[in-house]
């Protein structure tokens, strides 16, 4: 009867776990800079996608106080245009995510990175391109898959 129990609760924790994605933060990974964010994307019009909540991971992003992802152009709902001349202030810090099982199996997610700027003291994301950005310095070994 034992055994059973046993089983049970080692396949809920197993299901658990291999349907939750990973993710962690880290530290210095490259020296801090600024850049224009038309510069960096090569784009008149880079926009913010601001993050709702209603995602994978959101709630992770939201406890860490980021609001949302600087990205090269429009594509989503929820998106709103850069100012004009708008700094971008890479930190040096570095979000590290593994898809869950499900994920990249099934929904083809990859291991990725994204890097934290600063616009006007809200912190962003911006994503880490298949090719790396030419502007992002070379990485900590810790800091890149």
């Amino acid at each position: 009867m034992i055994y059973k129990w046993i089983c049970v609760i080692g396949c809920i924790a197993l299901l658990i776990y291999s349907c939750s994605r990973k993710q962690e933060i880290q530290n210095g990974c490259f020296q801090s800079f600024s850049i224009l964010a038309t510069k960096y994307f090569g784009t008149s019009e880079p926009q913010i996608w601001k993050i709702i909540g209603k995602n994978a991971g959101d709630d992770f992003l939201l406890d860490n106080e980021i609001l949302g992802f600087v990205v090269d152009r429009d594509f989503s709902s929820y998106m709103e245009p850069l100012a004009d001349r708008e700094v971008l202030k890479f930190t040096g810090r570095v979000y590290k995510f593994w898809p869950s099982w499900p994920e990249k199996h099934l929904g083809g997610g990859r291991k990725n990175i994204q890097y934290e700027v600063l616009i006007n003291h809200g912190k962003y994301l911006v994503l880490d391109g298949r090719s790396r950005n030419k502007h992002i310095p070379s990485l900590e070994k810790r800091c890149d898959f």
